[in-house]
């Protein structure tokens, strides 16, 4: 099962999704390497017939590191809720979440005063492109 799961996750083409032109559009020259996932992350919900996982985007983006310095390559991940369908034993992917184009503003930040000040997801270009 967990080759299956590697290969519908692995094939799936992360820059013809909508979802990749809306990152692509709001953090300009970034790049794709490649999905990583362990397959032992997916459980599978036998009432939907699906599995949901997660899995990450192995991304490259120009960034200025330093105030007055040229902007240099970063590598980063984004993370990914992935679901699977199951069909006649073939895999394929029903969702592939890793930004939410339709929000014109990120989600507020979590409060709980155990853990102090709230906290943001991301830095410099990358703040609030995922949701919690």
């Amino acid at each position: 099962m967990a080759d299956r799961i590697v290969k519908a996750v692995a094939g799936y083409k992360v820059e013809s999704s909508e979802q990749w032109r809306a990152l692509s559009n709001t953090v300009p020259g970034v790049t794709y390497f490649a999905t990583d996932l362990d397959p032992r992350s997916f459980e599978k919900d036998e009432m939907q017939e699906t599995w949901l996982g997660r899995a990450e985007l192995l991304l490259k983006a120009p960034a200025a590191l330093r105030p007055g310095q040229a902007s240099q390559e970063v590598s980063f991940t984004l993370p990914v809720r992935v679901v699977l369908a199951e069909e006649g034993g073939v895999l394929s992917v029903a969702a592939f979440d890793f930004y939410f184009s339709d929000e014109s503003e990120p989600p507020e930040p979590r409060f709980d005063p155990d853990d102090g000040p709230p906290k943001t997801i991301g830095w410099g270009p990358f703040t609030g492109l995922i949701k919690d």
